[in-house]
Protein backbone atom coordinates (compact mmCIF):
# COMPACT_ATOMS: atom_id res chain seq x y z
CA UNK A 1 0.00 0.00 0.00
CA UNK A 2 1.18 3.44 -0.72
CA UNK A 3 -0.53 6.98 -0.26
CA UNK A 4 0.12 10.60 -1.38
CA UNK A 5 -1.30 13.91 0.19
CA UNK A 6 -2.36 16.99 -2.45
CA UNK A 7 -3.30 20.04 -1.11
CA UNK A 8 -6.16 22.34 -1.55
CA UNK A 9 -7.65 25.41 -0.43
CA UNK A 10 -11.37 25.06 0.07
CA UNK A 11 -12.92 28.78 -0.43
CA UNK A 12 -16.28 29.70 1.83
CA UNK A 13 -19.26 31.30 0.20
CA UNK A 14 -19.99 33.33 3.61
CA UNK A 15 -16.70 33.99 6.27
CA UNK A 16 -17.53 31.86 8.89
CA UNK A 17 -17.14 33.65 12.34
CA UNK A 18 -18.02 31.98 15.90
CA UNK A 19 -16.99 32.98 19.58
CA UNK A 20 -13.48 32.33 20.57
CA UNK A 21 -12.03 32.05 16.98
CA UNK A 22 -10.85 34.01 14.16
CA UNK A 23 -12.92 34.76 10.90
CA UNK A 24 -12.36 32.37 8.17
CA UNK A 25 -12.98 32.50 4.71
CA UNK A 26 -11.26 29.70 3.73
CA UNK A 27 -9.60 26.39 4.78
CA UNK A 28 -6.55 24.64 3.88
CA UNK A 29 -7.20 20.63 3.59
CA UNK A 30 -5.14 17.78 2.26
CA UNK A 31 -6.76 14.89 0.43
CA UNK A 32 -4.63 11.87 1.44
CA UNK A 33 -5.20 9.08 -1.57
CA UNK A 34 -4.47 5.12 -0.51
CA UNK A 35 -3.35 2.78 -3.30
CA UNK A 36 -3.71 -0.88 -2.58
CA UNK A 37 -3.49 -2.76 -5.79
CA UNK A 38 -6.06 -1.71 -8.10
CA UNK A 39 -8.45 -0.11 -5.14
CA UNK A 40 -8.04 3.26 -4.37
CA UNK A 41 -9.05 4.92 -0.84
CA UNK A 42 -9.63 8.59 -0.12
CA UNK A 43 -9.52 10.42 3.18
CA UNK A 44 -9.04 13.97 4.26
CA UNK A 45 -6.53 15.83 6.84
CA UNK A 46 -8.10 19.07 8.33
CA UNK A 47 -5.43 20.26 10.12
CA UNK A 48 -7.00 21.19 13.74
CA UNK A 49 -5.98 24.77 14.73
CA UNK A 50 -7.27 24.23 18.25
CA UNK A 51 -5.12 21.49 18.26
CA UNK A 52 -1.99 23.58 17.19
CA UNK A 53 -1.63 21.25 13.84
CA UNK A 54 -1.28 22.76 10.31
CA UNK A 55 -0.65 21.41 6.81
CA UNK A 56 3.26 21.03 7.16
CA UNK A 57 2.78 18.62 10.41
CA UNK A 58 0.74 16.73 8.36
CA UNK A 59 3.24 16.43 5.44
CA UNK A 60 5.87 15.53 8.02
CA UNK A 61 4.62 12.95 10.02
CA UNK A 62 3.06 11.30 6.26
CA UNK A 63 6.48 11.06 5.24
CA UNK A 64 7.75 8.72 8.34
CA UNK A 65 4.78 6.34 7.81
CA UNK A 66 5.94 3.65 5.34
CA UNK A 67 2.80 1.89 4.63
CA UNK A 68 4.71 -0.98 1.85
CA UNK A 69 4.48 -3.57 5.15
CA UNK A 70 0.83 -4.13 5.02
CA UNK A 71 -0.74 -6.28 2.56
CA UNK A 72 -4.28 -5.33 3.30
CA UNK A 73 -6.16 -2.87 4.50
CA UNK A 74 -8.33 -5.03 6.55
CA UNK A 75 -5.97 -4.75 9.71
CA UNK A 76 -6.77 -1.58 10.17
CA UNK A 77 -6.56 -1.41 13.78
CA UNK A 78 -2.87 -2.91 13.98
CA UNK A 79 -1.86 -0.37 10.82
CA UNK A 80 -3.46 2.70 12.80
CA UNK A 81 -1.93 1.47 16.36
CA UNK A 82 1.33 1.20 15.01
CA UNK A 83 1.45 3.96 13.17
CA UNK A 84 0.03 6.07 16.44
CA UNK A 85 2.80 4.38 18.35
CA UNK A 86 5.85 4.99 15.71
CA UNK A 87 5.31 8.32 14.10
CA UNK A 88 2.44 9.79 16.66
CA UNK A 89 0.92 11.64 13.53
CA UNK A 90 -1.48 14.82 14.03
CA UNK A 91 -5.10 13.76 14.42
CA UNK A 92 -6.15 14.82 11.53
CA UNK A 93 -3.98 12.56 9.58
CA UNK A 94 -4.87 9.43 11.73
CA UNK A 95 -8.35 10.54 10.70
CA UNK A 96 -7.54 10.85 7.04
CA UNK A 97 -5.86 7.44 7.10
CA UNK A 98 -8.73 5.72 8.94
CA UNK A 99 -11.30 7.28 6.13
CA UNK A 100 -8.83 6.30 3.37
CA UNK A 101 -8.53 2.56 4.89
CA UNK A 102 -12.08 1.82 5.60
CA UNK A 103 -12.78 3.43 1.91
CA UNK A 104 -10.60 0.52 0.25
CA UNK A 105 -12.32 -2.20 2.68
CA UNK A 106 -16.01 -1.24 1.00
CA UNK A 107 -14.53 -1.28 -1.89
CA UNK A 108 -12.57 -4.37 -1.71
CA UNK A 109 -15.90 -6.05 -0.08
CA UNK A 110 -17.65 -4.45 -2.56
CA UNK A 111 -20.22 -2.94 -0.36
CA UNK A 112 -20.70 0.49 1.59
CA UNK A 113 -18.84 0.73 4.25
CA UNK A 114 -22.09 1.66 6.27
CA UNK A 115 -23.03 -2.20 6.16
CA UNK A 116 -19.06 -2.91 7.06
CA UNK A 117 -20.11 -1.44 10.69
CA UNK A 118 -23.35 -3.05 10.57
CA UNK A 119 -25.90 0.01 10.12
CA UNK A 120 -29.12 -0.29 7.88
CA UNK A 121 -29.76 1.69 4.52
CA UNK A 122 -31.65 4.93 5.77
CA UNK A 123 -30.83 4.56 9.54
CA UNK A 124 -28.01 7.56 9.66
CA UNK A 125 -27.70 9.81 12.55
CA UNK A 126 -28.35 13.15 12.45
CA UNK A 127 -25.77 15.64 12.04
CA UNK A 128 -25.53 19.63 12.55
CA UNK A 129 -24.65 22.28 10.64
CA UNK A 130 -23.36 25.62 11.94
CA UNK A 131 -24.80 28.83 11.19
CA UNK A 132 -21.77 31.57 11.76
CA UNK A 133 -22.48 34.99 13.14
CA UNK A 134 -23.16 37.48 10.68
CA UNK A 135 -25.53 40.15 9.78
CA UNK A 136 -29.02 39.09 10.73
CA UNK A 137 -29.98 39.65 6.43
CA UNK A 138 -26.83 36.97 6.10
CA UNK A 139 -28.05 34.95 8.75
CA UNK A 140 -31.35 34.43 7.27
CA UNK A 141 -29.64 33.56 3.76
CA UNK A 142 -27.60 31.11 5.38
CA UNK A 143 -30.01 29.53 7.02
CA UNK A 144 -32.10 29.40 3.47
CA UNK A 145 -28.69 27.57 1.99
CA UNK A 146 -28.77 25.05 5.19
CA UNK A 147 -32.71 23.64 4.94
CA UNK A 148 -31.37 20.59 3.96
CA UNK A 149 -29.40 19.80 7.15
CA UNK A 150 -32.11 18.66 9.97
CA UNK A 151 -30.38 20.46 13.15
CA UNK A 152 -28.88 24.06 13.07
CA UNK A 153 -26.62 25.48 15.28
Amino acid sequence: MKFSIKDYTLRFKHTFRVAGAEDRDSVDTGILRLEFGDITGFGEALPSRFWGENLQMVHEAAAKIDLNRYSTPLIYEIILMEIDEKVKPPQSLKAALDMALFDCIGKKMKIPIRKFFGFQSGKTVKTSFTIGFAEIDIIEQKVKEAEVYPILR
